[in-house]
């Protein structure tokens, strides 16, 4: 039986910090080509010529390791569940401190299998390998629940979030966001979603990887063009260099945020089972806090067994 857990933290996905090296080799060795072609492009032609095939090798084994990462990271599909106080036959209470504790929250996630009316729910047999994360912010008071969504969301960005944070703050407009459920289903509904919807404070990682890789697999196939390099191209390959520097040291900044302390209790389970095992889970799993969690709201992903490795590692579950 699987376990809560409140040791969260981000941590690097494996292999980026090997690949952002691997770019800041290449680009400091492209720099030290690129001024050389700047000095005197006639008297750098053998230098070019000779530097450009390991050059050329760095970079498509960089290219190889980037598409291999963007694969592992963003290639999962997903089945998605958002859960909170506002969710539609979940929460209790009125006006803005409408409330939903621990173990209704998780109940909620687990009954929500059983929606013959939500089309987009996981339907998985019971010989199916199945895997499993689910995340619940929860807290004793309205103020502290404020600041774990916010912790959570700064995260995951989710719309469902947004609304919970809007209906705390902005009590006279709860009327107006009232959601709309779709006819025949009992909410909370599931989504189809992945690793981008559901972490889109890793856009940064994706860009920086993504927008790149065209860069590197010039570098990997063309070294024997490099000595046609023209002057007025060197500043801006220059340029392109160091911003492709950046952006990854930007992106990789969002994992020494972490989410430690933030009140987030996260369960991971996978096996053998289908939808059967993941509701036994949801609904066995120690460790679970009670009801003296009294605001909570929670995102459940669903998918194959595998489809959440690198979520996992990334928040050391």
């Amino acid at each position: 039986m699987g376990a809560w857990t409140q040791t969260i933290t981000l941590t690097e996905p494996a292999g980026l910090d090997t690949l952002a090296g691997g770019i800041s080799d290449l680009a400091t060795a492209a720099g030290a080509t690129l001024d050389a072609s700047q000095a005197a492009l006639d008297a750098a032609r053998l230098f070019l010529a000779g530097t450009a095939a390991p050059q050329a090798a760095a970079a498509a084994g960089l290219v190889t390791e980037a598409r291999g990462l963007l694969d592992t990271l963003f290639g999962a599909g997903f089945h998605q569940l958002v859960v909170h106080p506002w969710t539609p036959g979940v929460g209790r209470g009125q006006g803005p401190w409408r409330h939903l504790d621990f173990p209704a929250c998780v109940r909620a996630m687990a009954d929500s299998f059983d929606d013959a009316g939500d089309p987009e729910r996981p339907r998985f047999s019971s010989g199916a390998a199945v895997e499993l994360v689910a995340l619940v912010a929860g807290a004793p008071s309205p103020a502290i629940f404020r600041q774990v969504l916010e912790a959570l969301g700064a995260l995951m960005g989710s719309s469902d979030f947004r609304l919970a944070l809007r209906r705390l703050e902005q009590a006279f407009a709860l009327e107006a966001e009232r959601f709309v459920i779709a006819e025949g289903s009992r909410p909370p509904d599931w989504q189809s979603a992945g690793v981008r919807e559901a972490f889109p404070a890793l856009a940064p990682l994706e860009a920086a990887l993504r927008d790149n890789l065209a860069l590197l697999e010039g570098y990997a196939a063309g070294g024997d063009k490099a000595v046609d390099i023209a002057s007025a191209l060197i500043s801006a390959k220059r340029a392109q260099l160091a911003a492709l520097r950046d952006r990854l040291a930007n992106a990789m900044a969002l994992f020494g945020q972490g989410l430690a302390g933030a009140g987030v209790h996260a369960l991971h389970v996978s096996g053998t089972g289908g939808n059967a095992l993941l509701k036994n889970e949801l609904l066995g799993a120690v460790g679970a806090p009670g009801p003296e969690l009294s605001f909570c709201a929670g995102v459940c992903w669903v998918g194959v067994e595998g489809s959440f490795m690198s979520i996992a590692e990334m928040l050391g579950i």
